[in-house]
């Protein structure tokens, strides 16, 4: 076994490890929406997330994804994310649960499209404290100054339209983008809107905080999430 599959069977083993919950599995989005981006090729991300609201209720996530892209054409690249997701602390563990995407791009300053499937838990029981899982498409397109993303979640019992933009900033050796997106919950009847930032540090290490709240009723939640990754 090559030193890159090592690292790369260690890293999936300690995220297995580390990923003991309830949880829709977090692929890369904005705040709290799926988008056509992946991690890079051959690249691992280690995530911690914490989320707390006005009543001081709190969760502490741990979560893992990776990406690998196979170019098809001069101008087309398939790209693939796995993932892995799990609450760990404080308002009780449960099942690791799973996500995939596959995402395509066809050409420059052409949107990129992706399918994918989050919250896959492994077994009976499990999926039964996870719940359902969560098939969608989205679109991604770049517009100059700003890019768009447009999806639609197809869980049985919560279909939902999703819709978010972003904007990247250098800030020295840094790079900050705010985020902002709304989701519809609670099976269509009403909509969660987000706004928040990534910003990238350093190649290898990003911070990201998000502020989400329902439009007619609902808590206000404060998400904070670190990221670390590497490639193989």
């Amino acid at each position: 076994m090559t030193r890159h599959w090592m690292q790369l069977a260690s890293g999936i083993a300690l995220a297995l490890a580390l990923a003991t919950s309830t949880a829709v599995a977090s692929p890369t989005g904005l705040n709290n929406i799926p988008t056509a981006d992946t991690p890079g090729d051959h690249q691992i991300v280690f995530q911690a997330y914490y989320t707390t609201d006005a009543d001081r209720a709190h969760d502490l996530w741990l979560a893992f994804k990776g990406g690998l892209h196979f170019e098809l054409a001069s101008d087309a690249v398939l790209r693939f994310e796995y993932g892995l997701d799990g609450r760990v602390a404080d308002e009780g563990a449960g099942p690791t649960v799973a996500q995939f995407k596959l995402a395509g791009d066809i050409g420059e300053g052409l949107p990129s499209l992706a399918f994918g499937a989050a919250n896959i838990a492994f077994t009976d029981s499990d999926r039964e404290d996870a719940g359902q899982v969560f098939p969608y498409g989205v679109i991604s397109q770049g517009l100059g100054v700003l890019r768009l993303h447009a999806g639609y979640g197809f869980a049985s019992d919560n279909k939902a339209a999703f819709f978010g933009l972003d904007r990247s900033f250098d800030l020295g050796r840094t790079r900050l983008t705010p985020r902002f997106d709304i989701t519809q919950i609670d099976d269509r009847d009403q909509w969660l809107g987000s706004a928040g930032f990534i910003w990238e540090l350093t190649k290898n290490i990003a911070v990201e905080a998000w502020v989400s709240q329902p439009f007619d009723a609902g808590e206000t939640t404060l998400t904070l999430k670190l990221d670390i990754g590497f490639s193989f």
